[in-house]
């Protein structure tokens, strides 16, 4: 059974009853229907366009739980605009979210899985600032363990780091660990609302190259690569300005990172501090950049189609 655009009615769904992951999503379908087959780690696969529900009822679980005030069916087939019409219509929610917990089972991690570009501010010095860029991948395995890695091109070859992801309280933290190269680096993000596009965080590290230990943290952005583009990473620098990061984006599949704003804040994100080197993310930064990310896959969906 097909459904119309259901990753992006999934993702808006949870969004409109306040729900996090899709464990926080199960628990409001069960409250209209005890006996719903909804699946958090199956819907994290719905949430990636990798599949749909093959029962109907969870079409009519969802539109229960939305107060959509159309059968299920209406909810599967009808286009994304007139979903989101209807949803915007019926405010405020019909549900309040139950509150967050510290989790630490990976599968709540499990619509993180997928490939990521990684920007930072380079802890190198070079005669102008750059921003640094190189692939991040995420991936939930069968033991149900989370891990990520982290393919740093240096001096013509590439550094791999390898690392778990889990959570620490409220906060998503990545450790990842250079075997050819004898560092660590350190991840931490607020717990990121679905479907993750973009994901804000601090990044610590070291310097590489040098003799002393001169250990530095800055803002870090995922920006997560749109399906089916395979990007090669044959720079990993580019200038601290709008367009060499539009470049890059638009390089990574991005068409849309000019006009929607997603290059200029991306830029804001990663430069709000001057020199680079900031030591926290206030919630509301992270945010825009998350929309800004939204808006501009929108923005190349529709162009698409």
């Amino acid at each position: 059974m097909s459904a119309r655009d259901f990753p992006a009615k999934l993702a808006l769904a949870a969004e409109h009853l306040g729900c996090r992951t899709q464990k926080e999503l199960l628990a409001q379908l069960l409250a209209v229907n005890p006996n719903t087959s909804f699946d958090p780690v199956r819907a994290y696969k719905w949430l990636q366009g990798r599949a749909t529900p093959r029962d109907p009822q969870i079409y009519q679980d969802l539109a229960d739980a939305l107060g959509f005030g159309h059968p299920g069916e209406v909810l599967r087939t009808c286009t994304m605009e007139a979903f989101s019409a209807v949803l915007t219509a019926r405010a405020p929610t019909p549900q309040t979210a139950p509150p967050l917990t510290a989790r630490a089972d990976a599968a709540d991690l499990a619509y993180l899985d997928g490939e990521y570009t990684l920007y930072m501010r380079s802890f190198s010095q070079f005669p102008t600032p750059k921003v640094f860029y190189c692939r991040f991948r995420i991936a939930t395995g069968s033991a149900r363990t989370t891990t990520a890695q982290l393919d740093l091109p240096l001096a013509g070859q590439v550094s791999r780091y390898h690392g778990t992801v889990g959570y620490a309280g409220r906060l998503v933290t990545a450790t990842l660990n250079s075997e050819t190269q004898g560092t660590t680096a350190i991840l931490w993000f607020a717990d990121p609302a679905m479907p993750a596009r973009a994901i804000g965080g601090l990044v610590g590290g070291q310097v590489a190259f040098i003799a002393a230990a001169v250990p530095k943290c800055t803002r870090v952005a995922l920006i997560r690569v749109p399906d089916g583009i395979n990007v090669a990473f044959h720079e990993c620098y580019c200038d601290v300005d709008e367009d060499g990061l539009a470049r890059s984006l638009e390089a990574a599949g991005h068409r849309a990172a000019r006009r929607s704003g997603m290059a200029r804040q991306l830029l804001e994100f990663l430069d709000t501090a001057g020199d680079g080197f900031a030591v926290a993310v206030p919630p509301e930064d992270a945010e825009r950049l998350m929309a800004s990310a939204e808006r501009a896959h929108r923005l190349a969906e529709s162009s698409a189609a």
